[in-house]
């Protein structure tokens, strides 16, 4: 972990509040000064700042939308069978894909917000009052406006495309969940259960049965004997898919059950070692990872809405008990400045993206009231998108 710190040594924590993570560490009763050596700021503005990451992130948008939309346009035009697995594994890697672009983009955005917390702009002196003034208003150039824009509206604009396309990926992203499990449970787990039937006594024969039972899925509800797994058999049974993924629970024990078949322990051994191959171990292992992402693409819709959940750029409750206001003028506000910057300056370019910076108060309302609670947080928010 220290190479992470070391590359983002600031981090944001909830709103406008941010942590220095060497603070954290110099509490530990291991921590050496020397480890940590002094902060390149130009090398940490360089990692931080958005406009530097500008040019890659629209490149990968231009690349993940030409494979998206074509991945669209063949399952309407040929509208191909939820049994094609290729085909299912495609598009749910193709997903997986968005999901990963869409939340390294928004980390991006919400750390440049950290670094600006933790760096604010002191021309003209420092002061308690001015706090938030120095690390908001003053402190995002036009520049760097412009790049927080176009980030934005990349982000907002992948994510519709995403969410419009829901029912129609729903259905194989499912399908081919259902078959990576069923191929661990059917394949892989029975027949570590057929090896494991040959030694007598073998507590791991009730783990690998009582898998078996919690994630098999079978037309008839009957779980096939374990002879069609011997080796001359294996390749003549085939998994039928089906359009339906497993419940919360389920994925849940799932996963938990097969982690403790292979995973290490602090004495360095397994504790099934001589039951699990190194290869067997492996595919257990591979699902294992694999299947982190099961419930976010089963609970696809609102993985979306929380990944590209900007409100944390509007919220500034600690300022505000910082400098004891009550609220801060509009013109301090991040969501206003940068879109006042794309109106004052006339770029005709930047005119698609002057509205993306405001949905940054929906991020913020939605979170006040769904999140918080709070009606007079949602109050604000209104009060400033009504001036």
């Amino acid at each position: 972990f220290a190479a992470i710190f070391k590359r983002y040594p600031v981090v944001t924590l909830y709103g406008d509040m941010q942590i220095k993570l060497e603070n954290m560490i110099k509490s530990a009763p291991n921590y050496t000064p020397g480890a940590w050596p002094l902060t390149d700021t130009d090398r940490l503005a360089r990692e931080y700042e958005i406009i530097h990451h500008l040019p890659t992130i629209r490149q990968q948008h231009t690349e993940y939308m030409g494979k998206f939309n074509t991945i669209i346009n063949m399952i309407k035009i040929d509208e191909p069978e939820l049994e094609d697995s290729e085909l299912c594994t495609e598009v749910t890697n193709n997903v997986l894909d968005g999901l990963s672009l869409i939340s390294n983009w928004t980390s991006r955005v919400l750390q440049q917000s950290a670094w600006k917390y933790f760096k604010p702009n002191t021309e003209g002196g420092e002061s308690v009052e001015n706090s938030y003034e120095q690390v908001v208003k003053r402190n995002y150039s036009k520049e760097e406006c412009f790049a927080l824009a176009e980030v934005i509206g990349l982000i907002k604009g992948l994510a519709n495309s995403m969410l419009q396309e829901d029912g129609l990926l729903a259905p194989y992203i499912r399908s081919c969940i259902h078959s990576e499990i069923q191929h661990c449970v059917q394949l892989t787990i029975a027949e570590l259960l057929v090896h494991a039937s040959k030694k007598k006594g073998r507590p791991i024969r009730v783990d690998l049965a009582q898998i078996r039972t919690l994630a098999t899925d079978v037309v008839d509800g009957t779980i096939v004997d374990e002879s069609v797994f011997k080796s001359k058999k294996k390749g003549e049974y085939v998994i039928k898919s089906r359009p339906v993924g497993p419940s919360a629970t389920q994925l849940e024990l799932l996963r938990i059950s097969i982690y403790n078949l292979y995973a290490t322990r602090l004495n360095g051994k397994r504790p099934f070692e001589k039951d699990i191959s190194k290869d067997n171990a492996r595919s257990l292992e591979d699902f294992y990872n694999r299947s982190f992402n099961y419930s976010y693409l089963l609970n696809f819709k609102q993985c979306i809405m929380d990944m590209t959940d900007l409100g944390d750029l509007w919220y500034r409750e600690f300022y505000l008990e910082l400098t004891q206001t009550l609220q801060f003028p509009i013109e301090w506000s991040l969501p206003w400045i940068v879109t006042d910057n794309i109106l004052e300056s006339g770029d005709l370019s930047m005119m698609e993206y002057v509205l993306y910076p405001l949905d940054i108060y929906n991020d913020a309302a939605n979170r006040a009231l769904s999140n918080l609670h709070q009606q007079f947080l949602y109050d604000e928010i209104e009060a400033e998108v009504n001036l």
